[in-house]
């Protein structure tokens, strides 16, 4: 890192509805607190999209699944033009590891959050059936983690919204953030793989605990993914 200011990019991503937002809002608030805000700006990909006319491009929306398919190369574009200037950024949104080059960006964070609990968020935004249960479906499956961790940042880690504030959440990933610039540790093993109850210091992140339990686990799928065949991933 020698000649880069460590701090340039913090990346928030995960599935929606697991407090992406919420969080990155609560991490300018502490570092604020703190007195280290100075320079730091918020990067959101939607928005980033919807600035470059990538959202309403004309035969993208899926009305049955009500989704909208996005010009993942156009929004890396306009992506590495939103962080072309120098300074700090916290770069928010769920295609994050499929539009964020992995330059400079110091901590990646993957949200997660118990999909009985994102279900609800989704009946109170009024997602439609097959969208709240692909969506969850994706955050049972790990589906950003995974393309996360492939993206190759470098640090990332998991980090569990499931019955907590983003406050908490917030000084957890920022805790770790200054972890890596001051002592360069970050691996791409992800950390649910360490048992309950032990530390986990070879990486940043945490234990996800409702992944912790095949036989839960495998409930939830059968529950929110009917037809699902059996075993867990």
């Amino acid at each position: 890192m020698e000649g880069k200011d460590c701090r340039r990019i913090l990346l928030i991503t995960g599935t929606p509805g697991v407090g992406k937002h919420t969080v990155a809002r609560a991490a300018r608030s502490q570092m604020a607190q703190e007195g280290e805000d100075g320079g730091w700006q918020t990067v959101d990909i939607n928005e980033t999209a919807r600035g470059a006319g990538l959202l309403d491009a004309a035969g993208n929306y899926d009305p049955a699944s009500d989704t909208t398919d996005v010009d993942t190369g156009a929004l890396s574009d306009a992506v590495r033009g939103a962080l072309a200037a120098p300074g700090r950024y916290i770069v928010v949104g769920h295609l994050a590891p499929y539009v964020v080059p992995a330059d400079n960006v110091v901590l990646a964070a993957i949200l997660r959050r118990n999909p009985y609990e994102l279900i609800e968020v989704y009946e109170e935004r009024g997602y439609s059936a097959r969208k709240a249960r692909e969506n969850a479906g994706a955050e049972m499956l790990g589906t950003i983690s995974f393309d996360t961790y492939a993206a190759r940042y470098g640090a990332t880690g998991q980090y569990d919204t499931t019955g907590r504030g983003p406050q908490e959440t917030a000084r957890v990933i920022l805790a770790d953030m200054e972890r890596v610039c001051r002592d360069g540790s970050g691996s791409g093993r992800a950390p649910q793989a360490t048992p309950p109850g032990v530390e986990d210091t070879r990486g940043p992140g945490e234990h996800i605990g409702w992944l912790a339990d095949k036989a839960s686990h495998e409930r939830m799928l059968r529950d929110i993914m009917p037809g699902w065949p059996g075993g867990t991933v």
